[in-house]
């Protein structure tokens, strides 16, 4: 094949002249298509283009471009703004300058944040700082408009580390109320919820609901109340819990919740939420991220002493876990305040957290990646008198980069514990000396903007609430001196917090008590100047060089340059304006892929080879000028795909029954294995691969090939043209059509004969022949043909019994067929036939409803017949089967009377028998009757009796009932087989006395199982011939009715011992089934009865078994306790027995249990059908020799369910695991009956018994 591919291959570049593919080396492109090395492209919000011209099978490797940025006029400031390279028509850029704070190219007058001028860039005192954006290039001016409205002020501006200017020059405004009666709000917090960039009021009442008031402008407005739940909102806080973008409100509750109203835009908030806490009160909240998952977490202070945390993140944002509890005391007390922090040395980035208590100390709870450590109690210095500490917060009062703990009490103490390397020192009194009120709230700030962390604490006493600011002094950080008291004009405040209000830089107080919000406005001041020049021009060039660029999507390296001011007095300054030039030229790369898109995408447009103009648009969204220049492509021609198909040949004809094998292959691809191969018929595609086969519809197709480079995109089509024609048919035509009678009456039967006749040249099948009587399109009778071969025809015969009404018809005949045979019309005509009209009266619809009477009416008679013999029947056999039972009792007291008094020949000790009870007697309890007449069955055909499923070891046998267990209604009745069974007649019995064994009393009526001795080898010992032994009268002979063997009564032992035992099972079965009881006695008795019936024992074994049905009985009695049993029982001990052939018998056969190869379940050797699985079982042989150890059996209670299963054949109680039934050998299908007990049902999945009260099934988790 491969051979053939390449002969075709280089046939086809002979004749076409084409080469085979060789790249040629790499090229360059320098120059536009006008010649031109550089171009300045206007660019005033329409697109320019300029266009190259490059092979247009050309693969670009390496690509680069400089674009500069000017001004539309020569010395003009109007710079391209966002200007951008699309190559061809992509909608994508190639190459773009545009971004938050890029301005224009070559001109820069925005911040980072897009805006030109700003009045609260440098809003707050101490040193703050605005980044504005510069591609690596050089700055050629550059001027800066400043100016503040304040009265007291000292700053300084520098950019970068260069100071460029310095200008040096504290009061609130008076208190503004927003009256928010009567929701009386307490808990405060103050955040941007509606995103105005202006700070919110939110708070918490007594009544469970959050008030919200909205900053516009630095006026708060428009109270909003939105429930929560019920309880005292003791505190709020501000945070994006969800992670949405938008701030979120949560809180705590005296009922032990935390609330959260989600925030859905527009400051507008769903319904509450409430996370349950529990613990009693929560006195406060705290949120942060304590786990490091970057997702706020809950914190609660608890009634309790602890602190309560819900995390967030579970199983998503917005979500919380149930709360995780630490104590921070030994003794209950109140958690009233939280605040959070890194208090740890350097390197530790954990959240930590401080807590206040009424036990008047701090604890403080440090953070180990996401766990709370043990909490370390920060106490007072001097702790006399100290309790109630209500407030708490963090900050670096003495600039050592510590967090220090600033708190209040109720005993009018504002308290301070520096840090040092995350070690607390006892806390001190500010300044020495007490408030004249209780400390409610404490909160820190640079309020006189010195760069130092101020103290504001909030006190209430009997004249009202007052605010006191404690200032940081510069000469010694963390030492205070008191500054300003402000009286916010209510007579108290229950909460406090800081924010910049009016948005002027300044940080201002919001307050919150006696149904009022309360805020108070930092000082201002005022001037106004513009800093320019070389010293500017060089400080930006300084700090632009400096400064580490990174590039962005397009590859322009930008660099952020920080402007600072600093101020030593509270003040706004303001950036009115600024402007800063710069030469930048960008050397864009990275665009071939762009371009060779362009060249794939329009290679095949006109001739195949040359070259294509590519276009180069450029656009901006401002008027300015773009100079482009150093162009600079690398790239390597390709030779295109060109597609051959080598077979089949244009003008191609076949049968549509036909496969046809496709092959092709390309130049690029000789082999036919590396490209994408598309075969496609009338455009739509039949198959993929270098070599298909393929079956066509009848018609004539034209074939393409399309082979395709993947990686490229390049791909070539090749077409031909095929003829497909249809395959012979057979030609179908019937050629005669005849009738047996051309006249008939009604219910006649009437034949007709047609023959049809293929004259195609292929065989026909599934033909019908169809007759219809005139002109009807349905046919009255029908025959069908299997197949006619060609040439042939065949002859059917259509039978029908009229039923038409009187008169002349015409018949004719008609071809279908399953295939697609051609038809042909036959030439014959329709044949007449005529419907006479039917004489005599019809009497048969009389005599069959007679008939029909007559029948019912005898069988209504029979039936009370036979009900009457059926009874009497059942009376002569319970009558006979009493009279059996009684000559079998006499026959074992015969048995068990001793022999005369005479020598005895030595014989070995027989096991220990019990005494015998009366088997005239009937049972105190009595047996349930089955259902049907047991009729065992021996022989060869005889298949065994499965055991019960749940109690493998009492299968019953198939035997008679016992001579204890006398039927009340279904006596014995031999099983009539269809072939007669083949009874082996036993030996006549010696005439030689055998040895009697006494049966041994015992002293209690209930005896224990009977254990079995090691045996001996029997003494034989030698009779003298002239010794004269008495002979026993011998019983005339008689034959078994059950088995057929020769027995002195109606029944052998063997079948007595086996009707003895099954009736035994059942009975403990039947108790099983029924109640719960303990069992494992009369189980072990049954066992050894079992044990005693395949040695053949049968006198040993019927007394075992009827031991274990009056134990049984005796336990079903007594409610299931167990009778009393003697205290001594003879040891077991393990014997090692071995079987040996007696004198005059045969050799023993001896069995072992063996298990099901499928289910592993224990089963019986002469088992051949596995009830649990319904496997078959093999049949093992017996041994000659075995070595059996009797080891102590334990056995295990057995819970039995309560439910009773019933077998729809027979009606016998089964178990629902049982997958056929051990007493009519029936399969269960599940369908059974089931008799649940009182207050139990079952599950319709398992079938395990469940209380109805349940709502799961234990046993397969189910749902009920």
């Amino acid at each position: 094949m491969a051979i053939r591919r390449l002969t075709a291959l280089l046939l086809a570049f002979i004749f076409t002249g084409l080469q085979i593919y060789n790249p040629v080396n790499a090229d360059t492109l320098t120059k536009f298509e006008s010649g031109a090395t550089a171009i300045v492209s206007l660019s005033q919000g329409v697109n320019n283009s300029v266009n190259i011209s490059i092979n247009k099978h050309a693969n670009v490797t390496i690509s680069s471009l400089n674009i500069r940025g000017m001004p539309a006029t020569e010395g003009g400031t109007d710079y391209p703004i966002s200007p951008a390279l699309y190559i061809g028509n992509a909608t994508t850029p190639s190459w773009r300058f545009a971004g938050p704070g890029y301005g224009a190219m070559g001109l820069q007058n925005t911040f980072e944040d897009d805006s030109k001028s700003s009045n609260y860039f440098f809003a707050t005192a101490g040193e703050s700082s605005k980044i504005i954006k510069l591609p690596k290039g050089e700055i050629e001016y550059a001027n800066f408009s400043i100016s503040t409205n304040n009265d007291i002020y000292n700053f300084t501006f520098q950019i970068g580390t260069s100071k460029v200017w310095e200008r040096a020059s504290f009061s609130f405004s008076s208190p503004k109320t927003l009256n928010v009666a009567p929701s009386n709000p307490a808990a405060l917090a103050v955040g941007d919820i509606d995103g105005n960039n202006y700070a919110d009021f939110v708070s918490g009442n007594g009544s469970g609901y959050f008030i919200i008031a909205r900053n516009y402008d630095g006026e708060i407005t428009e109270k909003t109340s939105i429930p929560a739940g019920s309880g005292e909102i003791t505190g709020v806080a501000l945070a994006d819990v969800n992670s949405d973008g938008l701030v979120d409100i949560v809180g705590s509750c005296t009922n032990g919740n935390f609330y959260i109203l989600r925030n859905i835009g527009g400051g507008a908030f769903d319904n509450a939420e409430s996370v349950y806490v529990g613990q009693g009160d929560l006195k406060c909240i705290a949120v942060g991220d304590i786990n490091g998952d970057t997702y706020p977490d809950l914190l609660g202070g608890c009634l309790n002493g602890s602190i309560a945390i819900c995390f967030n993140n579970d199983p998503s944002p917005g979500n919380f876990s149930s709360p995780i509890f630490n104590t921070t005391t030994l003794t209950p007390n109140v958690v009233w305040a939280i605040a959070l922090g890194n208090v740890e040395p350097e390197g530790d980035t954990d959240l930590d957290v401080v807590a206040a208590s009424n036990n008047g100390n701090f604890y403080v709870l440090k953070n180990a990646d996401g766990v709370l450590c043990e909490a370390e109690a920060v106490i007072p210095s001097n702790p006399a008198g100290i309790e109630y500490m209500r407030s708490v917060t963090l900050a670096d009062i003495d600039l050592d980069g510590d967090l220090d703990i600033i708190g209040g009490n109720r005993d009018k103490g504002i308290y301070i514990s520096t840090n040092s390397n995350g070690f607390f020192m006892p806390y001190t009194l500010l300044c020495g000396a007490k408030t004249t009120g209780q400390v409610v709230s404490v909160r820190t700030a640079d309020f006189n903007n010195d760069t130092l962390v101020d103290i504001l604490a909030v006190t209430s006493d009997t004249q009202g609430a007052k605010i006191e600011i404690y200032l940081n002094n510069l000469s010694i950080p963390g030492s205070f001196s008191k500054g300003l008291s402000i009286y916010p004009g209510q007579p108290y405040i229950t909460s406090c917090a800081i924010a910049d209000f009016d948005f002027d830089g300044y940080v201002d107080i919001g307050c919150v008590g006696n149904n009022a919000f309360v805020w108070m406005l930092n000082n201002a001041g005022s001037f106004s100047t513009v800093i320019s020049g070389s010293a500017v021009v060089s400080a930006l060039q300084n700090a632009l060089n400096s400064a580490s660029a990174t590039n962005d999507a397009y590859g322009n390296p930008i660099c952020g340059i920080e402007l600072r001011v600093s101020s030593r007095t509270p003040g706004t300054l303001t950036i009115d304006s600024f402007c800063i030039k710069y030469n930048y030229t960008a050397q864009t790369s990275g665009f071939q892929s762009a371009l060779n898109n362009y060249l794939q995408a329009h290679k095949n447009e006109g001739p195949r080879l040359g070259n294509n103009s590519v276009p180069f648009k450029f656009t901006a969204s401002s008027s300015g000028r773009i100079f482009v220049s150093n162009l600079n492509l690398v790239f390597r021609i390709e030779e295109p795909i060109i597609a051959y198909i080598s077979t089949p040949q244009d003008g191609y004809s076949a049968l549509s029954t036909n496969l046809t094998l496709f092959s092709g292959y390309s130049n690029r691809d000789p082999a036919g294995s590396e490209l994408n191969y598309t075969w496609k018929m009338d455009g739509i595609a039949f198959g993929y691969g270098s070599n298909i086969y393929q079956r066509l519809p009848p018609g004539e197709h034209e074939i393409t090939l399309t082979v395709t480079n993947l990686t490229t995109g390049e791909s070539d089509s090749k077409s031909i043209n095929v003829t497909i024609s249809k395959p012979p048919v057979p030609s179908l035509k019937i050629i005669s059509l005849t009738s047996n009678k051309k006249t008939g009456m009604k219910d006649d039967k009437i034949t007709f004969t047609v023959s049809v006749k293929n004259f195609g040249v292929v065989d026909a099948k599934g033909i019908t022949v169809k007759l219809f009587l005139g002109n009807s399109v349905t046919p009255f009778a029908w025959n069908d043909i299997s197949s006619i071969r060609a040439g042939g025809n065949v002859t059917t015969l259509i039978q029908w019994v009229v039923k038409a009404k009187v008169g002349t018809y015409k018949i004719r005949a008609n071809l279908t067929t399953t295939d697609e045979s051609v038809i042909e019309e036959p030439a014959l005509s329709p044949i007449t036939f005529k419907v006479d009209e039917k004489t005599g009266t019809d009497m048969s619809l009389i005599l069959i409803l007679v008939l029909v009477i007559v029948g019912v009416v005898a069988l209504i008679g029979a039936s009370f017949v036979l009900a009457k013999k059926d009874k009497e029947k059942k009376e002569r056999k319970a009558r006979e089967r009493e009279r059996i039972l009684a000559e079998q009792q006499a026959q074992m007291d015969q048995l068990m009377m001793p022999q005369p008094t005479q020598p005895q020949p030595q014989v070995q000790q027989q096991p220990f028998m019990p005494q015998m009870p009366d088997y005239t007697q009937q049972p105190q309890t009595a047996y349930t009757q089955p259902s049907q007449p047991y009729q065992p069955q021996y022989g060869q055909d005889t298949q065994p009796i499965p055991q019960y499923p749940q109690y493998p070891e009492y299968a019953p046998q198939p035997i008679m009932p016992a001579q204890n267990v006398i039927p009340e209604q279904k006596p014995l009745v031999p099983v009539k087989r269809s072939k007669p069974t083949i009874v082996k007649k036993e030996p006549a019995p010696t005439t030689e006395p055998q040895p009697t064994v006494q049966p041994q009393q015992q002293p209690t009526p209930v005896p224990p199982p009977i254990e079995e001795p090691k045996k001996k080898k029997p003494l034989i010992i030698k009779k003298k011939e002239d010794e004269k032994q008495p002979q026993p009268a011998k019983p005339p002979a008689q034959k078994c009715k059950n088995c057929g063997k020769e027995t002195t009564g109606d029944f052998c032992d063997e079948c007595l011992t086996k009707d003895a035992i099954i009736s035994t099972a059942r009975l403990i079965a039947d108790i099983k089934l029924s109640t719960d009881y303990d069992l494992s006695e009369p189980d072990a008795l049954l066992a050894k009865a079992r044990a005693e019936l395949d040695k053949k024992n049968y006198v040993q074994a019927r007394a075992n078994a009827r031991l274990a049905s009056d134990l049984a009985q005796e336990i079903k009695k007594s409610g299931g306790k167990k009778p009393a049993q003697p205290s001594t029982q003879p040891a077991q001990e393990k014997t090692e027995q071995k079987v040996e052939k007696p004198a005059q018998s045969a050799p023993a056969k001896t069995e072992e249990a063996k298990t099901c190869p499928v289910c592993n379940k224990s089963v019986k050797p002469n088992w051949k059908l596995c009830p649990y699985c319904n496997a078959r079982l093999g049949e093992k042989k017996p041994e000659q020799k075995v070595e059996q150890k009797v080891e102590p059996k334990v056995e295990e209670p057995k819970v039995e369910p309560k439910g009773k299963l019933v077998c729809p054949k027979c009606k016998e109680k089964v178990e629902p695991r049982w997958t056929v039934c051990p007493f009519c050998s029936s399969p269960l299908t599940g369908e059974q009956k089931t008799e649940p007990p009182a207050g139990k049902t079952v599950c319709k999945n398992c079938g395990e018994k469940v209380e109805q009260k349940w709502g799961v099934c234990p046993f397969c988790e189910s749902k009920l």
